[in-house]
């Protein structure tokens, strides 16, 4: 069973279990009962035999950005439409029309497109971006060069500057606006413009904040069954089957990151308790090291010594202050529950950081007495305990 579907049952389903309670808070690090199994460094008693072997620097492949050029008939393709998207959303959201021939590096390396000049043409001829009108065109001067105008056609000065702009095009006769529009280098979109931005608002949300996925990912989950999903969905889509995958694959140290993007894209879709339940799965991976493979290698660990390997474990790395700053927040949602599901066996062949660990942090983060400095250095031991097994 992969992680999210962990996730969702645990959140579906009552609770049939209760965690072993820590009376007092005040001395929850004090030595733990020798029946306590879940504690980081007895646990690695019990796995110090497993060697940690990520897979990601060996096996990963990834996919490479395909080019192609716009020849009309093509719109259809996701890569055009997106570009499309982000051209006819820019034109107004800045104030301004990007021009045709402006840039063809930055299309071509996001979404390998090579000939960006004859869609912005296309989608002109095709109605999707209009001229600008008199004022929009207007708007583009700065303010003296409307008192300019203003002089030189015999008319009042005062005023900010849309009364000035409102001032000059009540008094221009039809084809000086006609001029103004032609000469304006900005192009503005259209309401047909407008209907295929509304239909694509799911690129340019991409185009915002991407949660660490590939456009070709994205778009592999963007169309279910010939309907298209809504943004977050296809994010979480891509995010739940990449996790899957790199753990069957066992590309450890990259989990962390992956949790990471879908706690924040959960978090920006405001389902607040999924968000802090993969932000949980984050933790989990970080404080177990998993994203420093190098750690676990018994050559490095032989040359450099354990204690510089221990050197190699920092607290920003170890407690990401934005996972950290994460949990904290939705500290309403934190249900004991979750590190049943966080702490299943055989995520990671090693544990150095168990769940009562974890849940001590969470308890010093709500009671406002955590210091990453302590927990960082309680890693550190477990981790020295855990290497001087392979010496």
């Amino acid at each position: 069973m992969s992680f999210i579907s962990k996730i969702m049952d645990a959140l579906k389903m009552e609770s049939t279990r209760e965690m072993e309670k820590i009376a007092d808070n005040s001395a929850r690090h004090n030595e733990m009962p020798a029946s306590e199994p879940k504690r980081g460094i007895e646990r690695v008693e019990k796995l110090a035999d497993i060697a940690y072997n990520d897979r990601f620097y060996e096996d990963y492949r990834p996919v490479m950005q395909k080019t192609m050029a716009f020849t009309g008939n093509n719109f259809s393709e996701p890569a055009i439409q997106a570009c499309a998207a982000l051209i006819i959303s820019g034109s107004v959201k800045r104030g301004e029309k990007i021009k045709p021939n402006d840039y063809y590096s930055y299309f071509e390396r996001l979404y390998g497109v090579v000939n960006i000049r004859k869609l912005h043409i296309w989608l002109y001829e095709n109605g999707y971006l209009r001229n600008a009108t008199a004022k929009e065109a207007l708007n583009l001067y700065k303010v003296d060069e409307l008192k300019t105008i203003l002089d030189s056609m015999g008319l009042k000065k005062n005023g900010n500057k849309q009364s000035l702009i409102d001032r000059i095009a009540e008094n221009l006769d039809d084809s000086m606006k006609a001029k103004l529009s032609n000469e304006c280098d900005r192009y503005f979109r259209s309401e047909k413009g407008e209907r295929f931005l509304v239909e694509n608002q799911d690129f340019i949300m991409f185009h915002k904040n991407q949660y660490g996925l590939n456009f070709q990912e994205f778009c592999k989950h963007r169309i279910l069954q010939g309907r298209k999903r809504k943004f977050y969905d296809t994010v979480f889509h891509a995010l739940s089957q990449r996790a899957s995958e790199w753990q069957a694959k066992r590309f450890i140290s990259q989990l962390e990151w992956v949790y990471h993007n879908l706690s924040n894209a959960l978090y920006d879709e405001e389902k607040y308790e999924l968000s802090l339940q993969n932000a949980l799965y984050a933790l989990y991976f970080s404080t177990n090291l998993a994203s420093k493979y190098y750690l676990f290698s018994l050559e490095n660990v032989r040359f450099d010594g354990i204690e510089t390997a221990k050197s190699r474990i920092d607290s920003e790395s170890t407690f990401n202050p934005h996972i950290v700053a994460r949990i904290l927040e939705l500290q309403p949602y934190f249900r004991e529950q979750m590190l049943d599901v966080v702490y299943t066996p055989e995520i990671l062949p090693y544990c150095l950081f168990g769940k009562y660990d974890m849940l001590d942090v969470v308890l010093d983060l709500h009671d406002g007495t955590f210091d990453v400095d302590k927990y960082t250095n309680y890693i550190r031991i477990s981790y020295g305990n855990y290497a001087k097994k392979f010496l």
